[in-house]
Parts: C-alpha cells; sequence; structure tokens
C-alpha cells in the first residue's frame, strides 16, 4: 500500500507484512511439495509402465489372454486420482483458511488508512 497514514499504528502495519511472508512461505512450501509430489509420481509411473510393457511382451507371446495388460495401469490410476483428491481438499481447505485471516487483517488495516483520509479530507475542505 502506497499510503501509510501516521494514525495507523505501526504494529497493524508490521502484522500485515508479517501475513505477508507468511503467504510467500506457504507458497514456497507448496511448490516444493508440488515438485517431490510430480517427481514421486513419475517415477511411480515409471515403475508401473515397466510392469505394463513385461505384461504386454506375454500377451504378444500368447502367455497371457489379451487385455491383461491394461490391468498394471489400474494401480498408477489409483494413486493419481487419490493424490489429486488429496491435493483437492487441502487445497480448497487451506485457501479458504488462509485466506480469510489474513484478508481479515489488511481489510482493518485499509479501513482504518481509508477513515483517516476521510476524516483528513473532510477537516481540510471546511
Amino acid at each position: 500500500m502506497s499510503i501509510k497514514p501516521q494514525s495507523v499504528p505501526d504494529e497493524l502495519w508490521r502484522q500485515v507484512e508479517m501475513e505477508k511472508g507468511k503467504d510467500q512461505r506457504i507458497r514456497r512450501i507448496s511448490t516444493a511439495a508440488w515438485s517431490v509430489t510430480g517427481l514421486a509420481i513419475l517415477f511411480y509411473g515409471t515403475i508401473v509402465f515397466q510392469q505394463f510393457l513385461q505384461v504386454r511382451r506375454l500377451v504378444d507371446s500368447g502367455i497371457m489372454p489379451s487385455g491383461s495388460e491394461w490391468g498394471s495401469l489400474v494401480p498408477l490410476a489409483g494413486v493419481v486420482g487419490l493424490v489429486a483428491l488429496f491435493v483437492a481438499i487441502l487445497s480448497t481447505v487451506g485457501m479458504f483458511f488462509r485466506l480469510r485471516t489474513s484478508s481479515l487483517e489488511e481489510l482493518k488495516v485499509r479501513l482504518t488508512a481509508l477513515e483517516d483520509l476521510v476524516v483528513d479530507h473532510v477537516n481540510t475542505t471546511r
């Protein structure tokens, strides 16, 4: 915010800056967690794909019935689906709580600053 009236306590501005810092740390942690999750799913996907290729070779050689290779992909689909569901739930809850707390603090500061500006404007126009 570019306007910082003197009547707004510095403590409130410090709290707003602390909240913004917390938001940045949460974003960094989230990015790191997403990176690790992506690598883990990629690694797991590679293992499942190797199993798929082994079963495919068995199907091609006639040892296993046709269509058996697709069953080896079910665990990967289950893991990806559960990770997506888990992330969606946590993201929704986290954003709801985090945005509500930080925005209420900032709203409080901004409304106080706006009130001071209006009072100053009214006093100077009289």
